[in-house]
């Protein structure tokens, strides 16, 4: 679990919210951010298709309806932020929305604390390899956040090179 902590956001959750099912087995807090969730029948299919395992601990509800732009928390509330897929393939791929966006996390975010980023693509394939450095881009712009590129994946095809990072956000004192 990486040293979570105790309160952990996890952006732009699906609606099923499988990261706060998991880790409520380990006594974690997880909100769940997902702008999906205004919708009345996302809820109610959520809901619906909820898997009810004997295997999994009570889970806890903590979801928000909102995006990672304009996060409803208040300054220094978590201890972690996970993000899978969210944050490369919802946001409008600008430097002002990536900015905003790790702003965002930058606040939210306990001192000395981390955030989990993933999928963060690096290709050769335009528009899309320019979205890599747009958001390392904005990253550097924040002095209180420093970064690490954790490979995933790499491969080669037709359109050229790719690599799967983990980006780990580190919230400086």
């Amino acid at each position: 679990l990486e040293d979570l902590g105790q309160v952990v956001i996890d952006l732009g959750s699906d609606k099923y919210e499988h990261i706060s099912r998991q880790l409520a087995i380990h006594g974690i807090k997880v909100f769940s951010v997902n702008p999906q969730l205004l919708l009345p029948q996302v809820r109610h299919q959520a809901k619906a298709d909820s898997p009810r395992a004997p295997d999994i601990a009570p889970w806890q509800a903590r979801s928000v309806v909102a995006i990672g732009q304009h996060l409803p928390f208040p300054a220094r509330f978590a201890d972690s932020l996970i993000s899978t897929m969210a944050v490369p393939l919802k946001l409008a791929k600008t430097f002002s929305e990536y900015y905003t966006a790790f702003s965002e996390i930058d606040r939210v975010l306990k001192p000395n604390r981390r955030a989990f980023i993933y999928p963060i693509l690096q290709t050769t394939v335009l528009p899309e390899s320019h979205d890599f450095e747009l958001a390392i881009q904005a990253i550097s712009a924040l002095s209180h956040l420093e970064y690490s590129l954790e490979p995933m994946a790499s491969y080669h095809n037709l359109n050229g090179h790719h690599v799967s990072y983990r980006l780990i956000l580190y919230k400086l004192a």
